[in-house]
């Protein structure tokens, strides 16, 4: 498997771990029971700022490959940037319901969970297209020189100290999250989440 394609789908598995914390949570809220709005907190951030750092702009530089190599197969596809820029608004959205819960203002629970589940869907059914269409027809269509074109352009092309240093930040923000969340159900004290990246606030006090 190409160095790049690889690169995405371990994000994308990551990703889709997160979208499974939150999962678990919404259905708690469904259920009538109370969700860790902390840890719901910490996967939005997560989302609000690690895909456009560095996954996106991945995607969409495949994209543009695969239009230049074999533009009949991006039909299935469709605007990937667009697709990109809603699921940006998506999270913001459901940040913004979010922020007005902790906040103390009075939103129907039903409403937090309609957002919740809108930017849920909408994440997994983009993965789902470009896991099932995008991913396989740029395996098939591009070639070898094309790949190493990509890795070439990615170089050249760095991301800067501060945006590294926030990679950086968003890693150990995902795997705190995911061992605070297998260890819901256990006795172990949660391990304390890093400080947020400033698109969401630090955790609401109570």
């Amino acid at each position: 498997m190409p160095e790049v394609l690889h690169a995405l789908r371990q994000e994308h598995g990551q990703l889709g771990r997160l979208l499974d914390t939150l999962d678990w949570h919404v259905t708690r809220l469904e259920q009538g029971a109370t969700a860790d709005y902390e840890l719901i907190r910490a996967c939005l951030d997560y989302f609000l700022g690690f895909p456009d750092i560095a996954h996106h702009p991945k995607e969409d530089r495949l994209y543009l490959k695969l239009c230049a190599r074999a533009p009949q197969e991006t039909t299935a596809i469709g605007d990937l940037a667009r697709e990109h820029a809603l699921l940006a608004q998506k999270s913001r959205d459901f940040a913004a319901a979010l922020e007005a819960v902790l906040g103390d203002a009075i939103v129907p629970r039903d409403a937090l969970i309609g957002w919740a589940r809108g930017f849920i869907d909408l994440q997994r059914e983009h993965m789902m297209l470009e896991e099932r269409i995008f991913f396989p027809a740029a395996e098939l269509k591009l070639t070898e020189a094309d790949w190493a074109e990509l890795v070439r352009e990615f170089a050249e092309q760095p991301l800067s100290a501060a945006q590294l240093a926030e990679l950086q930040q968003f890693d150990t923000l995902a795997k705190t999250i995911l061992r605070w969340q297998s260890e819901l159900d256990g006795t172990a004290e949660h391990p304390p989440l890093p400080p947020a990246s400033g698109r969401i606030a630090q955790p609401h006090q109570t």
